[in-house]
């Protein structure tokens, strides 16, 4: 295969850029010869002059360089869209926003995960990056470790993406129809509300409708500093993961899409399919909820797997486990996840979910996040918010 182009999408944070630029400066790329570089920086920035100086003194003696400079800003949506479209001339790219980093063999791994998965038609990409927070419903995430390197998700990668040509067309063909996000799509809640500069929603309901998912590691080769830009205010470090720094001799431990048992749907949830091949006891016609964030009157299955509250379940779970599912796969009996019809349930209420977050510390979660969300100053802001839950807040009171 064509090696991939490593393209970087630059805008107005000069110090940012750099730090990016030195990662992929140290990386290994012994195994390959004339890696191209492309550097596209969006213009209209207080910065732009600074951004443009980093690229253009920038030092790439793996192969070429080639600087692609924006006189007017045309938002971050139609720059990954101009960058995405460059596969027509490339073939295959990496995608990096600058505020991304790199582990040392990101390069190596996108190289040989491109080559195994070449060809799959139910591939829409391949992330560098691995999820450790499910951002819509506010929890952490893990995936089950199966014995292989990578899992897939009906998630589009962010953070560090490879994509083919073929991938990259797929999307555009169904982006140029004029599709919108719509309220009664099967999507994340907070993915709807997504600003209008997001490509990333898009991608995520073309993935949903066509039943695609993107190839992710169990450990990753990109991380995210959450520098302020586009689409942040102020830094945050939500996104920051572990990244690898060493080369495995023998080789990654891929796993064909048919065969995988780790495949998560569009809410970071294990397919029902996956569980049932575990000789989980549950219909095929289940919806899998564990992080109680799917709206039950989008998924019609006639079961559901949840934590939400449940009035008369078939059978209960525990949620000490991590990651979650696990207390359903080892049936770890207990009083925190229920499998009943799908009229059975209620909302996941906002202790509840509390206790979710609180199990998962492990996880990279902090004891002052949490002790600051289940504050009292913080539950009197929720109750005043929602006043429908004082009732219900009010029973469980006297109940104890």
């Amino acid at each position: 295969m064509t090696n991939p182009t490593i393209i970087i999408i630059a805008y107005n944070r000069p110090r940012v850029l750099q730090r990016l630029l030195k990662s992929i400066a140290t990386a290994d790329y012994i195994l390959y010869k004339k890696v191209r570089l492309v550097i596209s920086i969006d213009g209209g920035g207080d910065r732009y002059n600074q951004v443009l100086e980093v690229a253009n003194t920038f030092n790439w003696p793996f192969g070429e360089k080639e600087v692609i400079s924006h006189n007017e800003n045309i938002g971050l949506r139609q720059h990954v869209i101009d960058c995405g479209n460059l596969t027509e001339k490339y073939e295959n790219i990496i995608v990096l926003e600058e505020d991304c980093f790199v582990g040392r063999n990101f390069y190596d791994y996108a190289c040989k995960s491109l080559e195994f998965y070449k060809g799959n038609p139910e591939i829409a990409g391949i992330s560098l990056y691995a999820y450790t927070y499910y951002e819509s419903a506010g929890m952490p995430f893990m995936p089950v470790n199966d014995g292989f390197d990578t899992y897939f998700m009906q998630v589009p990668g962010s953070l560090g993406q490879v994509l083919t040509k073929d991938q990259w067309l797929g999307f555009m063909d169904y982006y140029k129809s004029g599709v919108e996000i719509e309220e009664k799509d099967k999507l994340p809640e907070k993915v709807k509300t997504w600003p209008k500069t997001s490509w990333k929603k898009y991608y995520y309901k073309y993935m949903v409708e066509k039943n695609l998912y993107f190839v992710y590691p169990q450990m990753a080769f990109s991380t995210n500093f959450g520098d302020a830009g586009t689409h942040l205010s102020s830094q945050t470090q939500v996104y920051q993961v572990p990244i690898e720094n060493y080369r495995d001799l023998d080789g990654y431990r891929f796993c064909e899409f048919v065969e995988s048992l780790n495949k998560y749907d569009a809410y970071f949830e294990l397919l029902p399919a996956c569980l049932i091949a575990r000789e989980v006891d549950i219909s095929t016609d289940t919806c899998i909820d564990l992080m109680g964030s799917k709206p039950i009157n989008l998924h019609e299955n006639k079961y559901w797997l949840s934590g939400k509250r449940c009035m008369n379940p078939i059978i209960s779970f525990d949620n000490s486990l991590i990651p979650v599912v696990q207390n359903v796969i080892f049936n770890v009996k207990g009083n925190s996840i229920h499998y009943a019809e799908r009229e059975s349930f209620g909302i996941m209420d906002h202790e509840e979910k509390i206790q979710q977050i609180a199990n998962a510390q492990s996880l990279g979660f902090t004891i002052g996040e949490i002790q600051i969300i289940s504050g009292k100053y913080y539950k009197i802001g929720y109750y005043i918010t929602h006043p429908l839950k004082i009732p219900e807040f009010l029973k469980r009171k006297l109940l104890k």
